[in-house]
């Protein structure tokens, strides 16, 4: 990385970026840098390849870090602090997991089991960025929910983007372990996304995974220590005809369905992600 000016022109500016990622054996370096010199510029990646747009030199020196960040394996999102998930972008930090197109499957599971007008209460154990409760909330304009975490910095976090996205009226936050202290039979659909990365495997992650809270990945010695705690406080918060999507790690289907049933839950539905990868588990009463 060379410590030379970057151009003013945006389009120049890209361009150079690309190269420079290039270089770097970035994997997709022209995406990368027309998302950065865009966030930089406050346009879309659109506009600044199509009209010429000139770049302050303070923009240029936030880009030049940017692009540092990026060439030392800091993900895209980390470094514009926003990550797209389902239907628009959410704020995140470095208190909540960045959200992975994997985990749409759990929207996608419980948009096929319930229908989208139905005034329901939906509960998000483990809120995060509250990427999974505030995507339902969109979807389903009568329903309301409520999101909790252990981590207050989390609960800020996603209070934010619910107030961001006009949904603060329909969303509460609660700092709180899992479901513990939650009234019986209340809601409609519960929806998780617990940590599950084995703890021995945490070293071996991708650079960018690293990234994540530690207390967003680790899912203890076999990856199910937060499904054990999780799973049997479901069934007595589910109303009657109510249902729960978690999202699971590979290799973790079977060890799940056997908790699943000691909890006195159904196997509904499996539902892979994108790579054929069994990823979100729906359960009944």
């Amino acid at each position: 990385m060379t410590n030379k000016p970057l151009p003013k022109d945006a389009r120049l500016c890209a361009a150079k970026l690309r190269q420079i990622f290039q270089n770097a054996n970035i994997k997709t370096p022209a995406l990368d840098a027309q998302i950065l010199t865009a966030h930089a510029a406050k346009q879309t990646p659109e506009t600044i390849l199509s009209q010429k747009i000139t770049l302050p030199q303070k923009t240029r020196q936030w880009l030049q870090k940017a692009a540092q960040k990026r060439i030392q394996g800091e993900p895209i999102s980390r470094i514009i602090k926003r990550r797209n998930f389902w239907k628009t972008s959410f704020a995140i930090n470095p208190h909540v997991l960045d959200p992975r197109p994997e985990s749409e499957t759990i929207i996608e599971a419980a948009l096929a089991k319930i229908s989208k007008n139905q005034p329901a209460t939906i509960l998000d154990l483990g809120i995060g960025s509250g990427c999974l409760l505030l995507s339902l909330l969109r979807e389903m304009p009568k329903a309301k929910g409520i999101g909790i975490d252990l981590s207050h910095q989390a609960l800020r976090t996603a209070q934010k983007n619910a107030a961001a996205q006009n949904l603060a009226p329909r969303a509460r936050f609660i700092n709180g372990n899992w479901g513990e202290a939650l009234a019986p039979a209340s809601f409609h659909i519960i929806l998780a996304n617990p940590p599950y990365i084995p703890t021995d495997h945490l070293p071996h992650l991708p650079a960018e995974a690293k990234r994540d809270p530690p207390l967003a990945l680790d899912g203890g010695k076999d990856g199910i220590r937060a499904f054990a705690q999780i799973l049997p406080q479901i069934a007595p918060l589910l109303t009657p005809n109510g249902f729960a999507v978690l999202e699971i790690g590979a290799g973790q289907l079977n060890p799940l369905r056997r908790l699943a049933a000691k909890a006195s839950l159904r196997l509904d539905k499996i539902t892979p992600d994108l790579s054929h990868i069994p990823r979100a588990l729906t359960l009944t009463r």
